[in-house]
């Protein structure tokens, strides 16, 4: 159960990694231009936010699920 539940969490945080960076690059890309979303999706304070925005869902997804009972 307990390897299900860390498997479970660690494809649920990439699942949400991956979405908020797509979204975060098409995002800047369409305002700012490609080159320019490039670069500021490398910054490491961007990388930094995006890691603690999909633990905060993926925590949050946690809470979702155990509330249910599942």
């Amino acid at each position: 159960m307990m390897q299900y539940l860390k498997t479970y969490l660690f494809f649920k945080f990439l699942y949400y990694y991956i979405g908020m960076s797509v979204a975060f690059c098409i995002m800047f890309g369409i305002y700012f231009g490609r080159e320019a979303a490039v670069s500021i999706f490398l910054d490491k304070n961007t990388v930094i936010m995006l890691l603690f925005l999909a633990a905060f869902a993926t925590f949050f997804d946690f809470i979702k699920k155990w509330k249910s009972g599942r």
